[in-house]
């Protein structure tokens, strides 16, 4: 199984939080262009995508039951017999416009995930990574 070293974990922490190159290399003992280069290491790439994932997930979660309030109440207007024609269309017009955009970020997404699955794959077929002997060495 493939493993950070210390160095490289620090590296990301520090990048996903927000740390500049030379800052980074200042706290982990190495030169930036060593930072640079570890920063685009396949499994280094990975945490701070994690990372970044885990500090997005709870956006994501609240955004998702906003729209889904936001969608509920559209629905209300929609079908309230007593709402003004005028609103009415309005509401159609948002939701429809909304959903149009919705799905071609869907679809972009899957797109995006299925290119990134392949990327992956031909990373995980070119690079073996023992942890890096050359991590310490600056060029």
């Amino acid at each position: 199984m493939k493993t950070l070293n210390a160095k490289d974990e620090r590296i990301a922490d520090l990048f996903s939080a927000g740390a500049k190159a030379e800052a980074i290399a200042s706290d982990v003992g190495c030169s930036a262009a060593t930072v640079y280069r570890r920063l685009r290491h396949p499994l280094v790439k990975a945490r701070i995508a994690e990372q970044r994932a885990a500090v997005l997930r709870p956006v994501i979660d609240v955004l998702r039951e906003m729209m889904q309030r936001a969608a509920a109440v559209v629905g209300e207007i929609l079908d309230d017999p007593e709402t003004p024609a005028a609103l009415r269309l309005k509401a159609a017009e948002f939701a429809f416009s909304h959903f149009r955009a919705m799905d071609g970020h869907y679809a972009q997404g899957a797109d995006i995930a299925a290119l990134q699955a392949i990327a992956q794959e031909s990373d995980d077929n070119q690079y073996e990574y023992a942890g890096g002997s050359d991590d310490d060495v600056d060029s």
